[in-house]
């Protein structure tokens, strides 16, 4: 009897174990699948990730070029636009303290005002839009409209005197001929040379 009792308890263990690795081998290729399932699902969730973050960038590196084009597109007109007014300043001013007067010209009253008009309406444009430019072309455009204005303006006080009075004849003339120096002098050509070279730079054209 006892040993029929040790034989069916030693089958009943052999059958134990063996469920129990059974049971072991099932659960591990289930936790092995759920691992592989779940590996999958992170790699498809990381490159969706990948994806939609390189998307995102390309979209931002997309954004940044036009508005850049768009600057230098506005930055561009707004230097061509801003010669364009700088040379007339500079030619109505030249023409008011030219020493020479050809007969036909409008008197120095009237060439006065047209270099005035045409300094404010380049300084105005300038000073508005500033912002466009690097700090070293705005000192040299501030000089170079300091050098036209302040002589053309201090030569105008002299208009309304006759040049017969000998105690301005003198003094008159010295104004005049220090205003046609001023608006000449270096000041004046390098900020137009400036302009030249900014502009030249914005089309990628090289200067010489």
């Amino acid at each position: 009897m006892w040993k029929e009792f040790a034989t069916a308890l030693g089958a009943s263990t052999v059958l134990l174990g063996a469920v129990a690795w059974l049971i072991r081998s099932l659960l591990k290729q289930l936790l092995s699948k759920d691992i592989e399932i779940h590996k999958t699902q992170l790699k498809t969730e990381s490159d969706r990730n990948l994806e939609t973050f390189r998307a995102t960038l390309q979209q931002r590196a997309t954004e940044h070029q036009i508005l850049f084009s768009r600057l230098h597109d506005k930055r561009a007109n707004i230097v061509a636009e801003l010669y364009s007014k700088m040379v007339e300043a500079i030619s109505a001013t030249e023409s008011f303290v030219s020493p020479a007067e050809w007969v036909g010209e409008p008197d120095k009253k009237e060439k006065y005002k047209k270099a005035m008009h045409h300094i404010v309406d380049f300084f105005c444009y300038f000073d508005r839009r500033r912002i466009f430019l690097e700090k070293p072309l705005c000192q040299k455009i501030d000089e170079m409209v300091n050098a036209v204005r302040n002589p053309a303006i201090e030569f105008s006080c002299y208009l309304d005197h006759p040049d017969f009075e000998p105690s301005l004849a003198k003094e008159k003339r010295d104004v005049w001929m220090k205003a046609w120096h001023d608006v000449k002098r270096d000041i004046v050509p390098a900020a137009r040379q400036s302009l030249e070279d900014e502009f030249r730079e914005l089309l990628g054209v090289a200067s010489n």
